[in-house]
């Protein structure tokens, strides 16, 4: 999983309301901001956001404590919590929800159609429907995003280039295709049409927790000379 940027959290920061004037003459509104991820909050991801996204609302003028609360919310690593912690958002109310990766913000899109949401690290945001387009987002979720048939179209060309001879691809993923998860398929089927143009095919291994990738990489070389297009990840 790729590490949150303090580029990223001033682009969130950018979307919450303009900054409000501070007066002693009147009691300012204090903002409460739900933040959802997958991580634990003890990971570098997590640490991370502990530390950059309040200080870059802060350089907005949102202080915690004084203008600004921010409810943390962490799955630690497993995604079934999600609709629940997202929901726990919602009826608190918080005023945003600000969701890491697509499965924090589909499931803070499933929990609500009216609070605004700002995704991090969004994957295919079109072809899975979080989003109408890039240019018009539509309904309640907007942000960033970070893989796009694009990305994949590149990563493979550049794969190819390294080397020519190429036939077989490994996939390191973390998480199965299934008909519930569009995200999955939607990655899969893009990276089967980018290999194809190029004369190889993919062959997929689930990961679902770190000590298992050393295995799984034994598994690939013992299977004989296959280039690794590594994209183990958590979604």
């Amino acid at each position: 999983m790729s590490s949150i940027g303090r580029r990223q959290f001033l682009i969130v920061a950018g979307t919450l309301p303009a900054s409000p004037i501070i007066s002693a003459q009147r009691a300012e509104k204090r903002w409460r901001v739900g933040f959802l991820s997958l991580d634990t909050a003890a990971s570098e991801a997590g640490r991370q956001a502990l530390e950059l996204f309040p200080f870059a609302l802060a350089k907005l003028g949102y202080w915690e404590n004084r203008n600004l609360e921010i409810e943390w919310r962490w799955a630690d690593g497993k995604s079934a919590d999600l609709p629940e912690l997202a929901t726990a958002l919602v009826r608190l109310p918080v005023d945003i929800i600000v969701a890491r990766t697509n499965a924090p913000i589909v499931a803070a899109k499933n929990a609500t159609r009216s609070i605004p949401i700002v995704m991090l690290n969004g994957s295919f945001p079109v072809e899975t429907g979080l989003v109408e387009s890039l240019a018009h987002p539509g309904g309640n979720v907007t942000g960033t995003s970070y893989v796009s048939p694009d990305t994949f179209a590149k990563q493979m060309q550049m794969l190819k280039e390294i080397v020519p001879r190429a036939r077989r691809v490994a996939a390191l993923v973390g998480a199965p295709v299934s008909d519930a998860n569009r995200f999955e398929q939607t990655v899969r089927a893009s990276l089967n049409r980018v290999a194809d143009s190029l004369g190889m095919t993919v062959r997929y291994y689930d990961v679902q927790r770190p000590e298992e990738i050393s295995a799984v990489l034994e598994k690939i070389a013992s299977s004989g000379p296959t280039p690794c297009f590594t994209g183990a990840r958590r979604f």
